[in-house]
């Protein structure tokens, strides 16, 4: 039963952050770098900046061991492995390669 609360919880938060004038953001690319006192994350779209992300280490953590949960109930729910933009791009590397040879 608490795990549902939770859940309602966390959907009233997403909803209010879509229903405010929060500023939406929507990335292609990223880098990340870090600090003595934390994280940094800058958006990107298309290669332009579009925003930056400053955030702690604990919760910096947090949102990485989160996305992977809702990437692997995408992935068991949809029954296909995400690719990652590096194994993206090592795999057009090499059919580019192999196209030249």
């Amino acid at each position: 039963m608490a795990e549902n609360s939770t859940e309602a919880k966390l959907d009233a938060r997403i909803e209010t952050a879509f229903n405010s004038d929060v500023p939406q953001l929507y990335c292609n690319a990223f880098t990340c770098g870090i600090s003595t006192g934390d994280i940094v994350v800058a958006l990107e779209l298309n290669g332009k900046p579009i925003g930056t992300l400053n955030m702690s280490y604990t919760v910096a953590k947090t949102l990485g061991v989160s996305l992977c949960d809702l990437l692997k109930q995408f992935e068991v729910a949809t029954n296909r492995t995400m690719l990652t933009t590096r194994e993206v791009d090592e795999a057009m590397k090499a059919q580019n390669e192999a196209i030249k040879s």
